[in-house]
């Protein structure tokens, strides 16, 4: 059954003011646990949003890529890569490591010097977006 905004702002308030009440953590934490599933099923009748399923999360996550299936699209794109790579005093021995590559060039090791002279990368997965609403006062104190 779907309810009004107004109907679970009048549930959220009740149970708000009940947890007040409560004196013991468990009592708190049954009508934490109410709460937040009123609150799920209000952004479900309300707003329209529907849980993701497990399918739809796994979709959503970032994969290893092996390189016999693909590389990156665009020339110098940094990534996160499993590297196999020795300078002979450095060794990376299937590391996670960022990576930029160039279709041209091939792969490049970031912070590291171009004494590398063979890297062999086996899978890489692209990096996530930064979140947008972070901001950053950069200036310097």
């Amino acid at each position: 059954m779907k309810y009004s905004q107004k109907t679970y702002e009048g549930a959220l308030a009740s149970l708000a003011e009940l947890r007040e009440q409560s004196t013991s953590d468990s009592e708190r934490t049954t009508i934490d646990f109410i709460a937040e599933a009123v609150a799920e099923k209000a952004d479900r009748d309300v707003l329209g949003l529907e849980p993701q399923t497990c399918e739809q999360l796994q979709a959503a996550a970032p994969r290893w890529i092996s390189v016999n299936e693909a590389l990156p699209e665009s020339p110098f794109t940094v990534v996160l890569a499993i590297v196999y790579a020795s300078n002979g005093h450095l060794t990376f021995n299937g590391a996670c490591q960022l990576v930029t590559y160039d279709p041209t060039d091939g792969w490049y090791l970031d912070d590291y010097p171009a004494e590398f002279e063979r890297i062999t990368v086996t899978h890489w997965m692209p990096l996530p977006e930064p979140p947008e609403e972070v901001v950053v006062d950069a200036k310097p104190e």
